[in-house]
């Protein structure tokens, strides 16, 4: 007997096959993207002009981070007559710490906080100011265009 070749059934047995494939690729490839999610590939601006909210003045912040995992920057506040210089690192997975030290007096003020797709999100602390552990969202800055 002779048996009749049936498209459909290799057509479906092939498909499963590529969505198996797939499945297994996704499964190991996807680790390693999300590892890698906050850092940027090319050097990445943040920027923005916070509002003031209650005692805490507004503030200018321009953050650039690396694909080396440093973040560094400025952050100013009282129409810029105070300035701070940020500089910290950022794991694998976005977060980073940074110190911002003032550019009169070298007051150091810890910076924590997270880059997440398009937005930097960061808190200073240990100010003695209504604005410790206030979380700032500063966007990234495409073409010159601020995306917040």
């Amino acid at each position: 007997m002779i048996r009749q070749y049936d498209s459909t059934k290799s057509t479906r047995i092939g498909r499963l096959a590529c969505a198996g494939l797939a499945a297994v690729g996704l499964a190991v490839v996807a680790p390693v993207l999300s590892a890698q999610a906050g850092v940027p590939s090319t050097d990445t601006l943040y920027d923005t002009k916070t509002e003031a909210r209650g005692g805490c003045p507004a503030m200018d912040w321009h953050v650039m981070v690396h694909p080396d995992k440093t973040v560094n920057g400025i952050v100013s506040w009282d129409g810029s007559k105070h300035m701070a210089h940020l500089t910290g690192t950022m794991d694998n997975k976005g977060a980073f710490k940074a110190n911002a030290v003032e550019s009169e007096g070298n007051k150091s003020y810890p910076v924590t906080g997270t880059v997440d797709g398009s937005t930097l999100k960061a808190k200073i602390s240990n100010t003695g100011t209504p604005c410790d552990n206030q979380m700032m969202a500063v966007p990234h800055v495409a073409n010159g265009v601020s995306n917040g």
